[in-house]
C-alpha cells in the first residue's frame, strides 16, 4: 500500500517539476526579449 502511495506522489512531484521548470523557461524567455527590446530602444 505504501509503495503504492509513494509511487503516486512521485510521479506527481516529476509532472509539477516539469511544469514549474516549463514555465520557469517561458518566463525567462520573456524576460531575455523584454531587456533586448530596452536595448534596442535605448540605443535609438
Amino acid at each position: 500500500m505504501a509503495d503504492v502511495e509513494l509511487k503516486d506522489r512521485v510521479e506527481r512531484g516529476c509532472l509539477q517539476t516539469g511544469v514549474f521548470s516549463l514555465v520557469a523557461a517561458v518566463e525567462k524567455i520573456k524576460k531575455q526579449r523584454e531587456e533586448e527590446r530596452e536595448e534596442k530602444t535605448k540605443r535609438e
